[in-house]
Formats: structure tokens, sequence, C-alpha cells
């Protein structure tokens, strides 16, 4: 059972091992992932630590979809109970925050595209 932060992410990556190869710039990428989900846990916290966009802005890897995987990541964490009581909405504004501000945009999961792809539907 997983029961921290960074062996969660190794394992959300581990997954996905076609997509990242064991390379010392993977592990600068994941030492990044994990400095970020700690920093928006610490924002929900309201602890003074570094900013998670100072930490994202460090990771020059990062993209939309990388702050999807953020998200996932906390999910998980939080079904795992790693984040305390911490409520889900806390780090999700946290990540569309980030998105707005680096990238212009939202992220959306997989559950929110549903759920627009149906409302689109019905608004026909």
């Amino acid at each position: 059972m997983i029961q921290t932060i960074p062996a969660l992410i190794d394992a959300y990556y581990r997954d996905r091992s076609a997509e990242f190869v064991d390379t010392p710039e993977k592990r600068h990428f994941l030492n990044l992932q994990t400095r970020l989900v700690k920093a928006i846990l610490s924002a929900c916290k309201n602890i003074k630590v570094t900013s998670p966009l100072e930490i994202a802005g460090l990771n020059k890897k990062l993209t939309i979809e990388g702050l999807r995987d953020t998200w996932k990541i906390l999910d998980q964490a939080h079904e795992l109970g790693l984040v305390g009581d911490i409520d889900q909405s806390q780090y999700q504004a946290q990540i569309q925050t980030l998105a707005q501000t680096l990238f212009s945009r939202e992220v959306t999961t997989n559950a929110q595209a549903v759920k627009r792809r149906k409302t689109l539907s019905i608004n026909k």
C-alpha cells in the first residue's frame, strides 16, 4: 500500500513507463512534481513555503497535461488519505490558478469533459 506522496508519484509515472524511461531528466521531473504536489498541499493548509507557482516555474517540462496529472495524483492521494483534512476543491482551485497563470486555460479532467459533452448534446 502506498503511504507517501513521493511513493504515489513514483507509482503513477511507473505505470506510464513507455512515456517515462528512467533518466536523470525523468528523476528531475518527478522531484519537481513531488515538490509541486507538496507546495499545493501546503498552500491549501495556509503554510507559507515555496509557492506552487514558483515550483511550477522551475519545471520547464510542465504542460497543461502535467497539471492534469497533478490533479489525478492529488485525487489518488485524497482517496488514500494522504492529504489530511484538505478538501478536493481546495487543491483543484490551486491547480486551476496555476493553469490560468501559466497557460491561460483551465485544466479539465476526464469526468468534466464527459459532463461537458453531455451538456452540449442536451443543449442542441
